[in-house]
């Protein structure tokens, strides 16, 4: 983040993004990095880090289906 942030052209703090495996990664990032912002698609590891959701201070939006065999709705 701190090298995206210090390239010619960009301003600001970069965000993250991720689907599925990346929707994880993403979400890991947020707790452990400084991103503006983090969109998480079907981050199937998700739930299983919701314990560090006070870890992250950046905005943050979370997109899930609610048919998905392999993300229950527990989750």
């Amino acid at each position: 983040l701190d090298v995206l942030a210090g390239l010619p052209g960009v301003s600001g703090r970069p965000g993250v993004l991720g689907y599925c495996l990346g929707g994880t990664l993403a979400w890991g990032v947020a707790i452990q990095g400084d991103p503006s912002c983090c969109v998480s698609y079907y981050g199937s590891g998700v739930p299983g880090m919701m314990a560090m959701i006070d870890a992250v201070s950046c905005p943050t939006l979370f997109h899930f289906g609610n048919n998905d065999p392999y993300i229950p709705n527990e989750g």
